[in-house]
């Protein structure tokens, strides 16, 4: 099985899940990390109050980002991404929205959050399916901290 890991994180907790995904999935086949990056990056300062970060999120924006990646030699995608101001991170939406459709692949989701809550998912399922991907499994794992038990669903979840 080949597997693309894209995602994006600003601070590294969400790079730090997606390596802790790689690594578990690594005898499933090639697992491909792809880091989402923007072509002029948020500032890192008081990130919660940054004006740019805010309205990106609340109006749905898609900046721009420097490179994007084919699913097409694929055998399924795994998206990762923080949330930001209840919603996934704007480069998210542009890496998903840049995706071309690909009928039936698997997709497995997952969202760094201190909420820890799997429904900030949703958008990011939705978006998926409009490009044709069936969710198998999606997880929101509270900063870096993600249980073996998780990873191995993930796992299972795409061999099934």
């Amino acid at each position: 099985m080949k597997i693309l890991l894209a995602y994006y994180s600003k601070t590294g907790n969400t790079e730090k899940i997606a390596k802790k995904i790689q690594k578990t999935l690594e005898p499933l086949g090639k697992v491909d990390l792809f880091k989402i990056e923007m072509v002029k990056e948020y500032s890192s300062k008081l990130m919660h109050l940054n004006p740019r970060i805010n309205f990106d999120c609340i109006f749905r924006r898609k900046p721009e980002i420097k490179a994007t990646k084919s699913t097409g030699n694929y055998d399924a995608l795994i998206i990762g991404s923080p949330i930001w101001a209840f919603t996934y991170a704007p480069p998210v939406n542009t890496f998903i929205e840049k995706l071309e459709k690909a009928e039936g692949k698997k997709a497995v989701v997952f969202v760094s959050s201190g909420m820890g809550r799997v429904k900030f998912t949703k958008g990011i399922e939705e978006k998926l399916a409009k490009k044709g991907m069936k969710i198998v499994k999606s997880i929101s794992a509270k900063l870096e901290q993600i249980d073996e038990k998780t990873l191995n669903e993930i796992s299972k979840a795409l061999k099934s």
